[in-house]
């Protein structure tokens, strides 16, 4: 049975990227977590395609990685057909 604690803290690392990212004009169409083992997940926000702000970006995941129980949070571009 999983840690409820470490689910909510899950849950609320998940909305604080969605609430960020949403008030930075970038609309999410997905998100996933993956679970990378010894109880750690990867949180991955698939953007709506639009224009990226470096600047933004950046700041949405330096604050995520100043978080407790967040080891790295980065961004990247990527197209997809």
């Amino acid at each position: 049975m999983k840690d409820v604690r470490t689910a909510e803290t899950n849950a609320a690392m998940r909305d604080r990227m969605v609430e960020q990212l949403e008030a930075a004009n970038y609309p999410i169409a997905d998100i996933n977590v993956v679970e990378i083992g010894d109880g750690q997940l990867e949180i991955v926000a698939t953007l709506v395609p639009t224009a990226v702000d470096p600047n933004e970006l950046n700041a949405v995941a330096l604050d995520l990685q100043g978080q407790s129980g967040v080891r790295h949070a980065t961004w990247e571009v990527s197209t997809r057909d």
